[in-house]
């Protein structure tokens, strides 16, 4: 992660939140750039984009996201990736989570799939940019992505809480599944799976913060 900039991947305006309102403010690179790279390299999430609260002037619901660097590290070592393995990324957000998988097994072994059309154009521009030859589809991550499959791994940026038969059909036997698992927005849990030979997926719940595991 420290090879890979994380401002390379984050939004010139960013949304942060509002002590005295409780909701979300923006804050523009241009306007106050040290505020803009301290809270860029901070270990927390950043929101690159929002949706406005219907019949409200100033509360925004976050769409895009970077994930926070130490939950990043944490599923990513959780999912063990190595070079040359295949990887199919759910949810690309700002495109940093791919950038980094592509410099572990090779950006041309990353498929990312991201159902926003505005969210995976500004992602693919940043791989572009970056020379990180990251395959950017845009669609729902639910039906994974048949052309690239077979996966070694596919990882979920974002919860479920039933795991997608696609995932399953399109990971190779020995392959590694894995997503936070619950119905808040990142989810409690994740959730690891390994594909057995017959198609069964078979594997254990960790929580977000700690190698405490249950079978499933």
């Amino acid at each position: 992660m420290a090879a890979v900039p994380r401002e390379d991947y984050v939004t010139d305006m960013i949304f942060v939140p509002d002590e005295a309102t409780g909701g979300m403010t923006e804050l523009h690179r241009a306007r106050e750039p040290e505020r803009w790279r301290e809270y860029v390299h901070g270990d927390h999430p950043v929101v690159t984009a929002v949706e406005r609260v219907v019949g409200t002037e100033s509360e925004f619901v976050p769409t895009v996201t970077s994930s926070a660097p130490h939950m990043m590290a944490r599923m990513i070592d959780i999912l063990d990736p190595r070079p040359g393995m295949r990887v199919l990324e759910v949810g690309t957000g700002t495109g940093y989570n791919a950038a980094v998988l592509a410099h572990i097994v090779g950006a041309d072994h990353v498929t990312s799939v991201e159902v926003d059309p505005e969210a995976a154009g500004l992602a693919r521009y940043a791989l572009d940019r970056a020379g990180c030859a990251v395959t950017v589809v845009t669609g729902d991550g639910a039906a994974g992505y048949v052309p690239n499959a077979p996966y070694d791994r596919v990882i979920a940026t974002a919860a479920v809480t039933a795991i997608p038969s696609p995932w399953a059909r399109q990971t190779r036997s020995g392959g590694v599944i894995l997503a936070p698992w619950g119905s808040a927005v990142g989810g409690t849990w994740l959730l690891c799976l390994t594909r057995a030979e017959d198609g069964s997926c078979v594997g254990r719940i960790e929580t977000r913060s700690s190698s405490s595991r249950c079978v499933t």
